[in-house]
């Protein structure tokens, strides 16, 4: 007799709880690329001692015409078109690893992820010296959060899916 604690899973259950687990950190990145670009405040700015500007919650969209005049490249691309190509080929990407398993693709959806994450942080950071941007990050928000953890969370279902035992040419779990 077993009890309720002794569960024995085989290679076949294991193998498909880690192809659910790849499917799941994929549709989280990509849910939360979207969401992080078309929803919440991406950064607090607070009131300016000259008494000009108010506190403010910027999103995407304000922070993209905010940093139109930036003398960073890498942060006008990004907030111009870069981040919606990013999340444009973060689900391109995120489709192809669900429904092939591929190692390739796993492949590139890691290195994608981290190219895009080191991308972000540059583009954040703009002209400012790395002890500003540091003290600043106390000021982001949830959209901002959001899109990293997609970046993140992309290169977790590539590690997932690079490690599954036969990940080439495996069907999806229905």
């Amino acid at each position: 007799m077993t009890t309720i604690h002794e569960t024995h899973r085989s290679p076949t259950d294991s193998a498909v709880a880690a192809r659910r687990a790849v499917a799941g950190c994929t549709i989280a990145a990509v849910a939360a690329m979207w969401l992080g670009l078309l929803g919440p405040a991406w950064t607090y700015v607070p009131p300016q001692p000259q008494g000009t500007a108010p506190a403010a919650e910027l999103s995407f969209a304000a922070l993209s015409a905010a940093v139109a005049g930036s003398s960073s490249a890498v942060q006008v691309t990004y907030f111009g078109w870069l981040a919606w190509a990013f999340a444009f080929g973060t689900t391109v990407l995120a489709i192809l690893l669900i429904r092939t398993g591929h190692r390739l693709i796993a492949a590139l959806c890691i290195g994608a992820g981290a190219l895009q994450l080191a991308v972000a942080v540059l583009a954040v950071k703009g002209p400012l010296p790395w002890s500003v941007f540091v003290d600043g990050l106390a000021d982001a928000r949830l959209g901002a959060a959001l899109m990293l953890a997609g970046y993140v969370l992309l290169v977790a279902a590539g590690v997932l899916a690079v490690r599954l035992p036969s990940a080439d040419h495996a069907p999806t779990p229905e």
